[in-house]
């Protein structure tokens, strides 16, 4: 694999989880999953997101690769929105999409369609901004799903009223705190992170010392540490691979 391949790796992951995650609101998840296949919000999306994913590939000779990703996606989306498990679902239609497209991408790299791309800088300026670009959209949206997901079993054993906040402040502090820790990592101020979760946990020093309020304040020292880790690790992956010249990267 070289750094064509890499470079359109990063930008068909990018374009599907921008398509997924930013492009579609709830309103069009609601209406999907109540009316599923007679909902043509579920193909207008399948085919904005082909045609995303379609124009950050440059693949334009490719005409059936659009085509793949719009089926793929309205038989993913259809199909998984009848599952009562909203998270299960979401991973298990991610799943398949993904799957669908490293399909596509591994067809590009046997046939040599991958060296096609089209660039609008340097291979190697190129290679740093669709990288350090996907480390941010996977940071900000999918990685929430998972953390998400994870603490799922917690989260059921804690009474609504005790989360009561505004609205989605949550998942907004923890997706701002992810990009925070990620971009610490990437320009090398690690102590940066501390201070961070030293001021974090100021603000719920009242719900941790409050033996009322011991699971919410477990519930929400775990999902932190996950979102910790979670953005260091990827940061130090994302760091890594920008340190190395790209022959050493080639498999």
């Amino acid at each position: 694999m070289d750094e064509l391949s890499l470079i359109l790796l990063f930008r068909i992951l990018a374009a599907h989880f921008l398509a997924d995650f930013l492009f579609i609101g709830e309103s069009w998840s609601v209406e999907v999953s109540r009316k599923r296949w007679k909902s043509y919000k579920l193909y207008i999306h399948a085919g904005f997101s082909a045609l995303l994913i379609f124009s950050f590939s440059t693949l334009f000779g490719v005409l059936w690769f659009p085509v793949v990703v719009f089926i793929s996606r309205v038989l993913s989306d259809g199909l998984n929105f009848s599952k009562r498990d909203e998270g299960k679902r979401i991973l298990l239609a991610q799943s398949g999409k993904i799957a669908v497209l490293l399909g596509c991408f591994i067809v590009f790299v046997n046939t040599g369609l991958s060296r096609d791309i089209l660039f609008l800088m340097s291979p190697e300026v190129s290679f740093k901004f669709w990288l350090i670009a996907s480390s941010y959209i996977f940071i900000f949206w999918p990685t929430g799903l998972l953390i998400g997901q994870m603490t799922e079993q917690w989260r059921e054993q804690i009474n609504k009223e005790s989360l009561e906040g505004l609205g989605k402040a949550g998942l907004w502090i923890g997706r701002l705190e992810r990009l925070l820790i990620l971009t610490f990592v990437l320009i090398n101020r690690f102590e940066a992170i501390g201070f961070l979760i030293a001021a974090k946990s100021i603000f719920r020093i009242g719900e941790i010392t409050n033996s009322k309020n011991r699971k919410v304040a477990e519930y929400i020292l775990i999902g932190t540490l996950l979102s910790v880790v979670s953005a260091i690790f990827l940061g130090i992956i994302a760091k890594w691979l920008l340190s190395q010249p790209l022959s050493n990267i080639y498999m």
